[in-house]
């Protein structure tokens, strides 16, 4: 099995990779892939990442379970990852994702089994697979709301 998660002609780990638009069966598909390859999801959809945002997202209906130390979703026996764990007060974005992205698929990887990214955020799921080089500026408020009151012709 680990010749399926570390390919030995590259220096990077293989990451499993559903992406497509809402409503196309990638969920069930990706679960499929999963027990199948011995994989766990890691939810790919800037929607899906917060708390109590159910209607229109497409999410799962899983639960959180105790594994070990960790809560985990946990959907048709497969564990899911970056899901329903973001307050919806709170700014989430695609620095946010890669970041945990990145640590969640080390993890992954250290129990030998294959990551996979799943959802129709296709910036996020580039950000993680091209390993895109993302400002560190912090956004300027002052800015944003003076452009906000103008109109699109300003």
């Amino acid at each position: 099995m680990s010749s399926l998660i570390q390919d030995k002609k590259i220096s990077r780990p293989l990451v499993g990779v559903v992406l497509g638009p809402t409503s196309t069966g990638k969920s069930d598909f990706a679960v499929r892939l999963a027990q199948e390859l011995d994989g766990e999801i890691i939810s790919a959809d800037s929607r899906q990442v917060f708390r109590d945002m159910n209607l229109g997202t497409g999410k799962v209906e899983g639960a959180w379970k105790k594994l070990g130390s960790k809560k985990v979703f946990i959907y048709q026996d497969i564990p899911h990852y970056a899901i329903d764990f973001v307050s919806p007060r709170r700014q989430y974005n695609v620095s946010h994702f890669k970041k945990d992205c990145q640590i969640l698929i080390k993890d992954i990887l250290q129990r030998k089994k294959l990551p996979i990214l799943c959802g129709g955020t296709g910036f996020w799921i580039s950000a993680v697979v091209y390993n895109l080089n993302l400002p560190t500026v912090k956004p300027n408020q002052k800015l944003r709301k003076s452009l906000a009151k103008k109109t699109p012709q300003e």
